[in-house]
């Protein structure tokens, strides 16, 4: 099993409770100061050869993000085996194993499911601040989300603008394994927000099985300056 602790480059992980037991959804913090190329074998994580020339940064996120989904294996009594990069730079997952890997300075996030046929994504994000808040809305919310953000009292616009957008980082990871390309912000948009679930409907058809209003009910957290957000989805439902 993968080492970690409090005092080392990943802390050790805490769980938030899915009521699933086929599912799991795991967060953990890593320290950059503390990184050392020579964590990979320590941690018995493989390290692909695109990232032998990688910025430290990339490393250190790989590396956490990996050992994170070692200890996700362990918690669904699952055999831990590697998780590797496949050319789209997507995490290749074993057979009957969904997966989603997230993280940004400092925090990391990996959620695991062994339901067979489920979309899986999950995405955390640092509170946006306020040029952050301006990017956002427009670069990623589409008029209707804008006027929605700017109206609504349950949430700070710069909450909900973050969470609108981590929404869809997350639905976009859900949805690829089966578009298998690329597709932008406006391909989805937020049309509730219902206490900690945002209700996201498609706006273009992706695919034959994902046309456009088919809707998705991304889970949301706030807490410690980031946003959670995270989908597991039953494709046929």
């Amino acid at each position: 099993m993968p080492f970690s602790d409090k005092t080392a480059f990943l802390s050790t992980p805490t769980s938030l409770d899915l009521a699933d037991s086929n599912s799991v959804l795991l967060l953990s913090t890593f320290d950059m100061n503390r990184f050392d190329i020579d964590l990979y074998n320590k941690f018995q994580i493989d390290k692909p050869d695109t990232l032998a020339k990688a910025v430290t940064k990339r490393q250190a996120e790989y590396l956490a993000g990996r050992t994170l989904a070692q200890h996700a294996f362990e918690h669904l009594k699952q055999d831990q085996v590697q998780v590797p990069m496949g050319q789209d730079r997507a995490p290749i997952w074993p057979p009957g194993i969904h997966g989603s890997i997230s993280h940004t300075k400092g925090r990391v996030a990996c959620l695991m499911t062994k339901q067979a046929g489920h979309y899986v994504g999950i995405d955390i994000e640092k509170d946006l601040s306020e040029n952050g808040l301006k990017s956002v809305k427009q670069v990623t919310l589409q008029p209707s989300e804008r006027l929605f953000v700017s109206q609504y009292t349950e949430l700070s616009e710069a909450q909900l603008a973050g969470a609108i957008f981590s929404a869809k980082e997350t639905l976009f990871k859900a949805l690829y394994p089966v578009v298998q390309r690329f597709f932008g912000f406006n391909a989805a948009a937020c049309v509730v927000v219902n206490g900690t679930r945002l209700r996201m409907e498609l706006t273009q058809d992706l695919h034959v099985t994902l046309p456009v209003g088919r809707a998705f009910d991304v889970q949301m957290r706030l807490y410690e300056g980031h946003i959670l957000t995270w989908l597991i989805h039953d494709a046929n439902q």
